[in-house]
């Protein structure tokens, strides 16, 4: 077990997060400051490894990325949280706002500089909805992914492998609970927060997130997998089903809000890895799996 190794990164990833976080807050820094929280895991990663070297602990491969996995995660991501919001407005738990208000608010500038036939204005929020919804799917796996490959690098790639030796449940929830408390005093601080159901929340989302990252990086042993799923998740959780969905929300400081339907659809979609990823090799050593035929990111 690398103790040093782990010790090093989470206490270098906290106060590299907590800088930032203070930063913006109490210098005023603009929020964009934000997406450097993103960058703050992969260097922690090569710090500790430089630091406290390890050959048996390794991230995956990140290239070439298999094209059937990535194209089955980037389908199934949308079509699972579609399924989850529609159950949810059908019993009631969240409302669906059929006039797209926000929606149609946030992309009024496009909507302007059409040429509209008046007989199809009626039809013009469902269609936006519809270019909105297939523009989220091109971008989760694409520019949202690309995004968060530092941070998986970090969180899947270096910490996670080192924690395996104690399961890979607990390597899952230790390493969302972490990836939450680095990010929480930002969201806490947001103007409007609400402490502690804000706090359960974020800790929620970031565990089951890290449970379906976690099982994606377990089958597969790549991190540009991993790094396409967290892109497609986020993309999901924080974009186009916040626009049209009204329930409670909790700001992310790199994105919009989500609700505690992404939390149950992120579990969903763990438990269909299987079907997408195909089966764990139980056989293997999960400490050692790693290692065996990948890149070692780590130098």
């Amino acid at each position: 077990m690398d103790i040093k190794g782990i010790v090093l990164y989470v206490t270098i990833v906290f106060i590299g997060s907590y800088a930032i976080e203070a930063l913006i807050v109490f210098a005023q820094l603009p929020l964009a400051l934000s997406y450097a929280l993103l960058a703050v895991p992969a260097l922690a990663a090569w710090a500790a490894s430089k630091i406290s070297p390890s050959t048996s602990h390794r991230a995956g491969s990140l290239w070439p990325i298999p094209k059937g996995k990535a194209l089955r995660i980037a389908f199934v991501i949308p079509v699972v949280f579609a399924a989850a919001y529609g159950i949810a407005t059908q019993v009631g738990y969240v409302h669906f706002d059929w006039g797209f208000n926000e929606l149609m608010g946030l992309l009024s500038p496009i909507i302007e500089g059409r040429q509209i036939d008046p007989a199809l204005e009626p039809f013009m929020p469902m269609v936006l909805f519809a270019e909105a919804l297939v523009l989220s799917m091109v971008l989760g796996p694409t520019a949202y992914a690309a995004v968060m490959l530092g941070n998986e690098y970090g969180w899947r790639g270096y910490l996670l492998p080192r924690l395996m030796h104690l399961g890979r449940w607990p390597a899952y929830v230790i390493t969302g609970l972490l990836w939450g408390l680095s990010i929480l005093p930002i969201v806490l601080l947001t103007p409007g927060s609400e402490p502690m159901q804000d706090s359960v929340r974020l800790l929620a989302m970031m565990t089951a997130l890290s449970i379906l990252l976690g099982e994606v990086w377990n089958r597969s042993r790549h991190l540009g997998l991993v790094a396409i799923c967290c892109g497609c998740c986020i993309c999901q959780a924080t974009t186009i089903w916040t626009f049209v969905v009204i329930s409670p929300t909790t700001l992310l400081p790199y994105g919009h809000g989500f609700d505690n339907v992404s939390i149950v659809a992120f579990l969903v979609l763990a438990s269909a890895m299987t079907s997408v990823l195909g089966k764990l090799d139980v056989s293997a050593k999960e400490v050692t799996g790693a290692a065996s035929g990948q890149e070692n990111l780590n130098g």
